[in-house]
């Protein structure tokens, strides 16, 4: 952790300053936003989710000991992902309650939590670009700088994590 960084912090924790605080979260503002942005298609939810990692911060604020942008980007783009999730299940419930009783959309939501149940089965790396690509239809170069990987990797990660769904999700009996 940078010395500006731990002296922020240190004023905040010791002190109680909010001026501290206050120059945290301009000075990381923009870094949070954008990893929320970077799960979120949503700017509204974005915001939403920055604040709650801010908020996360306030509480957490004396146990962190590494880099602080590096925390806040980690927590916000969990917490960006979490909100996903939720909004996700919730649209599954809402669809349920709609009554739409063709047979092709209720076998889709049936197996959509299963989907969802195998993509939590994955790691993190291959997780990330099959939302990306998938979720938020990312071009693969996009996806590539914004994870810091090539082209041709990003490639791989999404071959290999269809496969490994594929195979998750294939019925014993098949």
């Amino acid at each position: 952790m940078l010395d500006s960084e731990k002296l922020l912090l240190r004023r905040f924790v010791d002190q109680g300053d909010p001026e501290a605080f206050s120059e945290i979260v301009t000075q990381y503002a923009g870094l949070v936003h954008f990893a929320c942005r970077g799960v979120l298609d949503d700017a509204d939810k974005a915001a939403d989710v920055a604040q709650e990692t801010f908020l996360k911060l306030l509480r957490n604020v004396g146990s962190i000991s590494e880099s602080l942008p590096a925390w806040l980007q980690r927590v916000a783009t969990r917490l960006a992902i979490d909100r996903m999730r939720r909004d996700a299940y919730r649209r599954r419930r809402e669809a349920r309650y709609v009554g739409d009783n063709r047979r092709d959309a209720h076998e889709w939501q049936d197996m959509y939590a299963s989907v969802d149940e195998a993509l939590d089965g994955l790691d993190y790396r291959t997780r990330e670009v099959l939302f990306r690509h998938f979720f938020q239809s990312q071009p693969m170069r996009e996806i590539g700088e914004k994870v810091g990987i090539s082209t041709a990797t990003v490639s791989r990660r999404i071959k290999a994590g269809v496969d490994q769904l594929r195979s998750m999700l294939q019925s014993p009996a098949a």
